[in-house]
């Protein structure tokens, strides 16, 4: 059955009855397609998540590095000085300046792994601007 409908323009358009139909498996479709772009919406998100805690785990492996580097360079340079006054004919450090020394690099590898866990705690549990 067809039937005829006029625009404001006076053109005649034709109606199908079979439009009822044709809008049901358009609209089938089209939820088929949403769920699907559900679906990859979600698994990007998992990608960007998972990405983005690789990158947070690189950061902190960096930092770590770094502490490390900055540990060993301090320490070469204070053996660098002990055997440059040693050739110069002062005397060596005495136990007490290394005993000294030994606790400083305890206490400043305490703090730096003090600091780090800090760092960690905020990362985890970031404090919304709203609740300040």
């Amino acid at each position: 059955m067809m039937g005829v409908a006029r625009l404001e323009t006076g053109v005649a358009v034709p109606i199908m009855s079979t439009v009822p139909q044709d809008f049901e498996s358009l609209a089938h479709e089209h939820r088929a397609l949403l769920r699907h772009y559900g679906q990859v919406q979600t698994h990007c998100s998992r990608l960007v998540r998972a990405q983005a805690a690789e990158i947070e785990a690189l950061r902190m492996q960096v930092m770590h590095l770094r502490a490390a580097v900055i540990m060993r360079d301090t320490l070469l340079a204070w053996a660098r000085e002990d055997a440059a006054a040693l050739c110069a004919g002062d005397r060596a450090p005495s136990p007490s300046r290394q005993a000294a020394l030994v606790r400083r690099i305890g206490m400043l590898r305490m703090r730096l792994r003090g600091l780090m866990h800090r760092r960690t705690h905020w990362q985890r549990h970031p404090v919304s601007r709203t609740s300040i």
